[in-house]
């Protein structure tokens, strides 16, 4: 099962200048615990970012992952490559 998404951000950090990422995002569910994450976008118009991972889900709100990702800029400043395993548990204080 496919799923497809968009996202907008606009990053301000303290003291430095903003960054606008705009990216297209689709996971696929391989399997009952497994899903695969794309995403591909354009980052304050002056390169491109992609991350590409995977998911596999504990339990019902906690899941390992792994995910590759990598921005170009269009001058060469400052490219980045990021690798990330982790575990992410969802949680909520209070209500339901």
């Amino acid at each position: 099962q496919w799923s497809i998404g968009a996202s907008m951000e606009n990053v301000d950090p303290k003291g430095g200048a903003d960054t606008d990422y705009l990216y297209v995002a689709a996971t696929y569910k391989v399997s009952a615990k497994n899903t695969l994450k794309l995403s591909y976008g354009d980052v304050d118009g002056d390169g491109t970012g992609m991350a590409a991972g995977i998911s596999h889900g504990l339990g019902k709100k906690t899941e390992l992952y792994a995910l590759y990702s990598d921005v170009d800029y269009d001058d060469a400043r400052d490219n980045r490559t990021v690798i990330s395993i982790g575990v992410s548990h969802k949680f909520s204080i209070g209500g339901n």
